[in-house]
């Protein structure tokens, strides 16, 4: 499950984009990743979410979805940015920023991740943005705290 937020409001996620629950309060879900959609139309208990381009291709969302879950590393997800198809990343436990671009090549795409990761960062508390958009040109960026990962 994974949580958005909406006009003030927070709803919880099924990996299909079923509105599981409601609440007023953020802490309510705060076990749960978030998730930053495109932008939305309607959220109902229930129902799936309605997007304001009622033609947008949810593919690449439950392809995220699914890559991440089936690798074993959406347990380490504490947000996931969805808002542009081409434009995808995640934040990895608080520590590191995945820039995927477009979710294409997603198997090779984290399998990549991991090993810049054990190759570039120790066990101190860097932080780093860490960009396979490009599978040709990969790269590591430290950042100084993980308020950077944001942007």
């Amino acid at each position: 499950m994974t949580v958005t937020e909406h006009n003030g409001k927070f709803y919880t996620l099924s990996d299909r984009f079923l509105v599981l629950e409601e609440s007023d309060n953020a802490e309510t879900f705060s076990a749960f990743p978030k998730v930053i959609l495109p932008e939305i139309a309607h959220l109902a208990v229930g129902e799936t979410v309605e997007f304001e381009n009622g033609e947008t291709d949810l593919t690449y969302l439950f392809d995220l979805m699914q890559s991440l879950k089936q690798s074993g590393r959406f347990d380490d997800v504490v947000s996931i940015d969805c808002a542009r198809k081409f434009g995808v990343s995640y934040v990895r436990g608080d520590r590191f920023r995945v820039e995927l671009g477009a979710v294409s090549d997603m198997e090779t795409k984290l399998e990549l991740v991991d090993l810049i990761l054990a190759r570039k960062v120790g066990d101190d508390a860097t932080c780093a943005v860490v960009n396979v958009s490009n599978l040709k040109k990969p790269t590591f960026r430290a950042v100084g705290t993980p308020e950077l990962l944001l942007g």
